[in-house]
């Protein structure tokens, strides 16, 4: 009887465990949570330059972002201007000070690859 009661203690105190660790968000959970918003806010702000989708992509040596259209509205100037806002956007929600990589890709259909239209480190 007792080894059946410790069993079940046992059992109980795991099975209290695992669902404490299912309910917490991680620090990893809160990141990936974090850039998919991150990411959303850019192709709502940049739509109108035809920014379809946009990945932030951090990696060891920094990170990189990469701007998806459908239709290549943007010219080479605005490039620029909208790759160092979205390079300051990302350090502060980073909380970094390192270059961003920012490239804006032409990929006519999801099926198809994607081309470099513009890129540059900001």
């Amino acid at each position: 009887m007792k080894k059946i009661l410790l069993v079940l203690g046992i059992l109980g105190v795991l099975f209290t465990g695992c669902s404490e660790q299912k309910g917490a968000k991680t620090q990893k959970d809160t990141k990936i949570e974090e850039e998919q918003s991150a990411e959303k806010q850019i192709v709502e702000k940049y739509k109108k330059y035809g920014v379809d989708e946009a990945y932030i992509a951090p990696y060891a040596k920094g990170i990189d972002v990469e701007l998806i259209t459908r239709d290549k509205k943007m010219s080479k100037e605005t490039f620029n201007k909208v790759a160092k806002e979205i390079a300051d956007q990302v350090r502060k929600v980073k909380n970094v000070d390192i270059k961003i990589g920012v490239s804006y890709l032409y990929q006519s259909s999801e099926e198809e690859n994607s081309v470099t239209v513009y890129s540059g480190k900001y």
